[in-house]
């Protein structure tokens, strides 16, 4: 595909969500991740985590240890959402936007955007719900929709 495309990950409600099994914090599901997974390789997608765990110190470390347990051992990870002082997740990943050199297509993957999210970004959310298992097939269908490529069978 070799274009430029960003998910901006949001981790809790996606990979982490209320009916995996008890289990440490920080646990990502490893139906989700595949998910996850097989969208960023169709789309030779890069990763920027716009979570809160970005706000911690090791967020890195601690997000690719959690999808390396979940047996994804090199998600492509190229940084995370700059922290802004009134905490709108749409306008940090407006800020990430406008610092880079490139120009990216984005998808947002999050479960609580809705009002945070910047009127040209109403388009480029998929919404998942923790309460239904994170991440499903139905959201990899979204993120087609949403790059407008050609659906194919994943």
């Amino acid at each position: 595909m070799n274009k430029n495309i960003i998910f901006f990950l949001d981790i809790d409600g996606v990979l982490i969500h209320s009916k995996s099994p008890r289990r440490p914090y920080f646990t990502f599901d490893t139906n989700c991740v595949q998910r996850l997974r097989t969208a960023t390789e169709k789309y030779e997608a890069l990763i920027v985590i716009s979570s809160c765990v970005r706000r911690q110190d090791d967020w890195k470390e601690r997000t690719i240890s959690s999808f390396q347990k979940a047996g994804w051992d090199n998600p492509p990870i190229i940084g995370r959402t700059p922290i802004s002082p009134e905490n709108i997740r749409g306008a940090e990943i407006e800020l990430w936007l406008s610092r880079q050199l490139e120009n990216y297509d984005y998808v947002i993957i999050d479960d609580e955007m809705e009002d945070q999210t910047l009127p040209k970004q109403k388009g480029k959310v998929v919404k998942t719900k923790g309460y239904e298992g994170g991440l499903q097939d139905k959201h990899l269908e979204e993120i087609d929709n949403i790059l407008k490529i050609t659906k194919t069978a994943y």
